[in-house]
């Protein structure tokens, strides 16, 4: 697992392959920040349900200026934090006012979204597949408004969920194998 572009491209992330930890594959992360390319540089991104990170990484790489990692698995906050540390990324840990570029939460998603109060330009949402997070998740940066105007939610899942939700509308949905990319906007 690598960073694709930007100011850290081509350095290798750590990771240790288990049952419940499947990093975004390379693929599926190219496309994901091709079709958001127009939206950098942002302000704030959100990496919900962190694993190793490297989502996130790969947003302040392509020059994010601050990403919120959100991880509720300690083993794989280690991981992100020593993926953190690696390249050498100021980072805090659970201080959700932090001015640093990076800022790793541990601990459960709900806390999260119920303590941040930021706007974030970018929600990238990838719970466990067989989880009913994704609805908890929306629901929860509707009711506290935590999506930027024009900002966007981009949900990784399995290829056969689908993904429906009231307070936001589809705009785009890529299938990539056994996996999925729905892009969602507010209505």
């Amino acid at each position: 697992m690598r960073v694709i572009a930007g100011e850290f491209k081509g350095r290798n992330l750590n990771f240790v392959s288990t049952e419940i930890l499947r990093p975004t594959a390379d693929v599926v992360k190219e496309a994901l920040f091709t079709k958001l390319s127009f939206f950098f540089p942002i302000d704030a991104f959100l990496d919900l349900f962190s694993g190793t990170g490297s989502i996130g990484i790969e947003a302040l790489s392509r020059g994010a200026k601050k990403v919120f990692f959100v991880e509720k698995n300690r083993n794989h906050a280690i991981i992100i934090e020593n993926n953190l540390k690696a390249l050498k990324i100021d980072y805090d840990k659970n201080n959700l006012n932090s001015t640093k570029r990076a800022v790793l939460f541990v601990g459960d998603f709900e806390t999260f979204l119920q303590s941040v109060n930021e706007k974030f330009d970018i929600i990238f949402v990838d719970p466990p597949y067989k989880s009913d997070f994704y609805d908890s998740s929306l629901n929860i940066i509707k009711e506290r408004n935590i999506l930027a105007d024009d900002g966007v939610i981009v949900l990784e899942h399995d290829a056969n969920k689908k993904i429906e939700n009231e307070d936001f509308e589809i705009s785009c949905q890529k299938k990539y194998g056994k996996r999925c990319l729905t892009y969602l906007i507010e209505e």
